[in-house]
């Protein structure tokens, strides 16, 4: 589903871009994959923020951000730097 999100990003399909990240979330949850939680929620927080849903992409990067810390992932700064242009 990750995947299909990616491809309707790029696409510009967006409401089926942030249904397919969303689910995919829910999968990653489901299989215990906080990494992938994250990076879902990262690209999910990108579509809400090109389409201009500004509070969705803030809310979906501090759930990735929060993620990425706990795992000492290098890429929680990236997220860090989304959540300063919502500023």
């Amino acid at each position: 589903m990750n995947t299909l999100g990616y491809a309707h990003t790029h696409l510009g399909n967006h409401q089926p871009a942030i249904d397919s990240y969303e689910q995919a979330i829910e999968e990653w949850r489901h299989l215990g994959d906080r990494y992938f939680v994250g990076v879902s929620l990262v690209s999910v927080g990108d579509v809400h923020f090109t389409v201009g849903d500004l509070d969705a992409a803030g809310d979906a990067w501090r759930q990735a951000q929060a993620i990425l810390d706990d795992l000492g992932h290098a890429d929680a700064a990236a997220v860090r730097e989304k959540l300063a242009q919502l500023h």
